[in-house]
């Protein structure tokens, strides 16, 4: 039924159709009285005769009031009657999904981690609310374009939304039988139908990465039980391995965000947005592009360096240049071992700590899909999989720096007898020395050369 020209709710006159979903349509129209513009979700009339679905509609309103976050499209309003079908009053926006853009052509990799960015901060207020989006996907990511600035983020559709410590037999809100969330975008526990929180969200977010930068799902099957058998036993490939432009680093990104097992991911929002914040920033202007015409592997993340800073332990892949006297020699030996010792004090002291956290895949490894042989067990729950790593040859280096102090740095690590398992890059753990002493600048570049290397953000 098109209600164009209709007036809903004694206020909303109805225009044109700017989108159809599984709910409902949704029309621009005016507010009466105020002359404001907004957009109307209208639930289908015959979906409005089902409880559960009105009440799945109506918590989408009750999710978004929670929350109350830029990066979330806003609703103003509910309204509900025996006249009429029930509708949200939205914010009416400007501009077209993620999903959208990836039709058109492919996304760089610095432009899909400015966009992420801003996802993770609505996520982040979404799970300090204690609201479990559950369907995070390209359809559900609207890049907003205005006067000022373009690909502003508005997460949409919190219909499926989960409420953290609301009873699962309180609400049953499947429809037609479908599973709650996309099957190609949910995370492992999901698909099994167990408990979720918030690293579900993150899984979604790695595979809407994984697609909008290779074009492809992250798995490419058809029947939904092949599809909840091959999330639980297939691991994707880097999205280097698939589209070798994208920056090594960011690709072991997505990988740690699509870890099989919830505790091996990204602990929290927060955690995500430190180990994506080197390879993008959100454009403040509208004349700022969108792409740089750079391939993502021509460039490092780059951290302002504006003080002197504890480097690591020079490993040189080359032999250095000739010293232009013997002067300038010595002073760069006493630098260098003036280096060693703070360095590799501060990661011995590091080590004795037991400073030890998450890692993401090995700078070395490439993914490759594998299927694992390990069974489902009869529990229902979650079996931890460990994916064989397949050594390939190193990663292509990137373009040669500009002249400045900085350079690319190895450390050495200690002996395999006195290397606990999981072990991370010692910048990582020099990296907490220097913040445990106040030296917030050093720290802070340690820490960026640690998640280049692998390691997980270490404070």
């Amino acid at each position: 039924m098109d209600l164009t020209g209709t007036l809903l709710g004694g206020r909303y006159r109805v225009g044109q159709v700017l989108g159809r979903g599984g709910m409902g349509v949704v029309y621009e129209a005016v507010q009466e009285g105020i002359d404001r513009p907004v957009a109307l979700k209208v639930m289908y009339e015959h979906l409005a005769s089902d409880a559960s679905i009105r009440e799945r509609f109506k918590r989408e309103a009750r999710a978004v009031a929670m929350i109350r976050h830029p990066n979330v499209v806003q609703i103003n309003d509910y309204v509900e009657s025996t006249t009429e079908p029930p509708f949200l009053v939205m914010e009416k926006l400007s501009g077209e999904t993620l999903r959208d853009v990836m039709k058109r052509a492919p996304i760089s990799g610095e432009r899909m981690a400015r966009i992420a960015l801003q996802v993770l901060a609505a996520l982040d207020a979404a799970h300090k609310a204690k609201v479990v989006h559950r369907d995070i996907k390209p359809d559900n990511i609207f890049l907003e374009k205005t006067t000022a600035q373009r690909d502003i983020v508005k997460l949409l559709d919190f219909g499926v939304a989960k409420f953290l410590g609301e009873s699962d037999e309180a609400v049953k809100l499947t429809r037609m039988g479908h599973a709650i969330g996309t099957p190609s975008f949910m995370a492992p526990e999901q698909a099994l139908g167990d408990k979720v929180d918030g690293r579900a969200d993150l899984y979604a977010l790695g595979a809407t990465m994984f697609m909008a930068l290779t074009g492809k799902k992250i798995y490419e099957v058809r029947e939904a039980t092949d599809l909840v058998r091959t999330i639980m036993t297939t691991v994707p490939p880097l999205v280097s391995t698939v589209r070798p432009d994208v920056h090594a680093d960011l690709s072991r990104v997505i990988a740690c965000a699509l870890e099989k097992n919830a505790s091996a991911r990204y602990a929290n929002a927060i955690e995500m947005t430190r180990a994506l914040s080197p390879f993008g920033k959100i454009p403040t202007s509208i004349n700022e592009p969108l792409d740089s015409g750079i391939h993502d592997t021509q460039r490092d993340p780059v951290v302002e360096n504006t003080a002197p800073m504890v480097q690591p332990v020079v490993v040189a892949r080359q032999p250095p240049p000739p010293a232009r006297s013997s002067a300038l020699g010595l002073a760069l030996v006493a630098a260098l071992l003036g280096a060693l010792v703070i360095v590799g004090g501060g990661v011995g002291f590091a080590y004795s700590q037991g400073y030890i956290g998450r890692t993401a895949p090995p700078a070395h490894e490439t993914r490759t899909p594998q299927t694992i042989v390990t069974p489902l067990p009869a529990t229902g729950e979650i079996a931890t999989l460990t994916p064989t790593a397949t050594e390939s040859a190193p990663e292509p280096t990137s373009a040669a720096a500009p002249p400045t102090m900085t350079a690319t740095m190895t450390a050495t690590a200690p002996p395999a007898s006195l290397m606990p398992t999981g072990t991370q890059p010692p910048e990582c753990a020099a990296a907490k020395l220097m913040k445990a002493q106040g030296q917030e600048r050093q720290a802070a570049q340690l820490a960026l050369r640690c998640m280049r290397k692998g390691g997980a953000p270490p404070f």
